[in-house]
């Protein structure tokens, strides 16, 4: 986990004057020798530097980070000159990936004290603010670690990290305010990685909804559990019967954020599969399909750690947080292929594929948002391995029923570096859902899967601007890469935020 680990600031000052184990310096490229932290070093100390960077061990290459040590030259006993590029092609997202980098250098070498020079990270494209949260997200995220079941744990986390700025750019209370959204929204991912992380036999349904109501202890967050027996009398059959074949009963977890109380038509409704466990039910998953299903819950879990942001942060708009917490599991009472079972909206489902549950409980939960009177709702799943087939595991697959508000979330996630392509919603596609015996199926086949899975659920969008977003192919990383590490990605809570804060009003 993140260890708790803050970022705070320091206001007017000089970085090169603080006190630490090491100042980060950012570092563009062709800028190497304009840099401010030159012009308080004494003649013989420039002089070595100069020849660094004649020799292109300083460089603004975004592939060259350099630990130079002070020697008591200067405060901080080291200087990270980090490699950031071309200054014009730097983004927010790039800038994280590259500092998270040097923040699991500094780990490495178990350095406690860490300043960075905001200045010197600041574009036209990414200003003050926008760089101190991004510096905080990416040392809070970059240095995520999963060892809760860990004897031996990694240690060598920085004790105290700061921004410092020298006060050219922002006011104070505006930089102190940006840094705290820093800490918060990477918190939120941080939460969703540690949820999809754990293990099924400890995060089972009712685990998660003690989560939530954890979350919500002593704040004005809403937060209401349904149980299966409330489920039934909602007569939400498609979410009961995934559950049926398990021993763990099914959650419906619910948070309430009510930050427009007089704008009620300002809402929006998250909906996240909370699948604790897919083991693919009668239709069971080979075994290598199964060895990370733990993980079928990544997108519960990033409902649950945006709904925690949303809060903190005060949006103004009302939303609120849909979680259909199960297993779907092979025992003795679980449905079968060709089964049928009725939804809250009483249109009547063929289950032509076990496998196909994720699609089930999310077309009850959208009929009880919209029963509650959400007019926008975005769904989130973990849904189909189509998905990287038809976009590779650099994208999030997004369909929706209405242009406008689709393209609100395509452009949130992609500004986020969430990023995002649509794919067609033609109803011809609804052809491959018929059904001889129900209203429809809950699987097309092979063909176009992730298509035909959007459709389904959005089947069960009755007059709510609706958007699907798949991201089963970006839920989870198998290796150390920017800010990401192994494991769960946390992949949807900053656009879920974005997309709240775009309508906060």
């Amino acid at each position: 986990m993140s260890n708790g680990l803050k970022v705070s600031e320091i206001y007017n000052e000089k970085p090169e004057m603080v006190s630490s184990d090491c100042l980060i310096v950012g570092v563009y490229q062709g800028e190497e020798k304009d840099l401010n932290i030159f012009r308080f070093l004494d003649p013989s100390t420039l002089k070595h530097f100069s020849r660094l960077i004649r020799e292109s061990e300083i460089s603004g290459s975004s592939e060259i980070s350099t630990m130079v040590y002070t020697l008591g030259h200067a405060v901080p006993t080291r200087i990270l000159f980090a490699g950031l590029g071309l200054k014009s092609l730097l983004g927010p997202d790039g800038l994280r990936n590259i500092m998270a980098k040097c923040f699991r250098k500094c780990r490495e070498l178990k350095l406690k004290k860490i300043s960075i020079d905001l200045d010197s990270f600041c574009s036209e494209s990414i200003g003050p603010l926008e760089t101190a949260e991004c510096l905080t997200s990416s040392a809070i995220m970059g240095l995520y670690v999963y060892d809760d079941f860990k004897t031996d744990k990694l240690t060598g986390f920085p004790e105290d990290i700061r921004l410092v700025c020298s006060g050219q750019f922002p006011m104070e209370k505006a930089f102190g305010d940006a840094i705290r959204k820093g800490n918060i929204i990477a918190d939120s991912v941080n939460l969703a990685r540690d949820l999809a992380n754990a293990p099924a036999n400890y995060m089972t349904p009712t685990k998660l909804s003690e989560v939530a109501l954890q979350l919500a202890e002593g704040s004005s967050l809403g937060v209401e559990i349904l149980e299966e027996e409330d489920m039934k009398k909602l007569s939400m059959g498609a979410l009961v019967g995934v559950s049926k074949g398990s021993v763990e009963p099914a959650k419906l977890i619910c948070l309430t954020h009510k930050g427009s109380l007089d704008q009620p038509d300002n809402n929006l409704a998250l909906i996240g599969k909370g699948i604790t466990f897919d083991s693919g039910g009668l239709n069971l998953k080979s075994a290598l399909g199964m060895r990370n299903m733990k993980g079928d819950m990544a997108v519960g879990a990033a409902v649950m750690g945006a709904m925690k942001a949303i809060h903190a942060l005060n949006l103004k708009v009302n939303v609120m947080g849909l979680i259909p917490a199960t297993e779907n599991m092979p025992g003795n009472e679980a449905q079968r292929p060709g089964d049928i079972v009725r939804a809250m909206n009483s249109v009547t489902i063929e289950i032509d594929n076990t496998d196909a549950e994720g699609r089930l409980v999310l077309a009850d939960a959208l009929c009880f948002a919209e029963q509650k009177g959400f007019t926008r709702i975005i769904d989130v799943a973990t849904l189909t391995g189509a998905v990287r087939t038809a976009l590779g595991d650099k994208y999030i697959g997004i369909f929706g029923n209405d242009p406008v508000f689709t393209s609100e979330v395509l452009k949130a996630g992609n500004c986020q570096g969430e990023k995002m392509w649509e794919l067609p919603t033609d109803h011809g596609y609804l052809e491959e859902l018929n059904s001889d015996v129900a209203d429809i199926k809950n699987s097309g086949g092979p063909s176009a899967g992730a298509i035909t899975g959007a459709m389904f659920i959005g089947k069960f969008a009755d007059k709510a601007s609706w958007v699907h977003l798949d991201i089963a192919a970006v839920s989870r990383v198998m290796s150390v890469g920017g800010y990401q590490v192994k494991g769960a990605t946390g992949v949807g809570v900053r656009s879920l935020i974005y997309i709240c804060e775009l309508r906060s009003n």
